[in-house]
């Protein structure tokens, strides 16, 4: 590649012109990514990332989207030719077992929980029950009470009334 520059002379305002340069531009030595140790350090990077990021769905009770993120990974890998990426498919085969398992748990508890709703009938109102219902507001009441006196004698513990 042939470069010229031109400038402005501040005292004449007259264009000055320089002579061309030849500037060497050196060839680009493409990167190949079925170079096996690339291809492995990309499943490994795919694999971990998908696994991190799953479990932290996982925690925010987003299982389905946990679960299009594993499945998604696992066909990426699969589409690969690399022999360790078969590894890393099991590692998330196994993630996606596990959401499996907790998705299920989790189909399970909403269904007892439902059905302990169904069974337990409330107490049939009588005095009582309503006598009982007081004693246990009047508990509360006083629980609470004691709470905000606590509060309200913060910073005069060694105060002298």
């Amino acid at each position: 590649m042939f470069v010229r520059s031109s400038f402005r002379d501040p005292l004449s305002h007259e264009l000055a012109f320089s002579e061309e340069i030849a500037l060497l531009i050196p060839q680009r030595q493409a990167v190949r990514s079925s170079v096996p140790g690339i291809q492995r350090l990309r499943s490994i990077h795919v694999g971990t990332r998908a696994v991190a990021e799953s479990r932290r769905l996982m925690e925010h009770n987003d299982l389905s989207g946990a679960y299009h993120l594993l499945s998604s990974a696992r066909a990426l890998l699969m589409k690969s030719s690399d022999g360790s990426a078969a590894e890393y498919v099991r590692v998330l085969e196994a993630e996606l077992a596990e959401l499996h398992r907790r998705r299920q748990h989790m189909v399970l508890s909403q269904r007892q929980r439902s059905s302990q709703r169904a069974e337990e009938k409330p107490e049939p109102l009588t005095p009582t029950s309503a006598w009982r219902t007081a004693e246990r507001l009047a508990k509360l009441a006083i629980m609470r009470k004691h709470m905000n006196r606590v509060s309200d004698l913060h910073g005069f513990e060694n105060a002298r009334f």
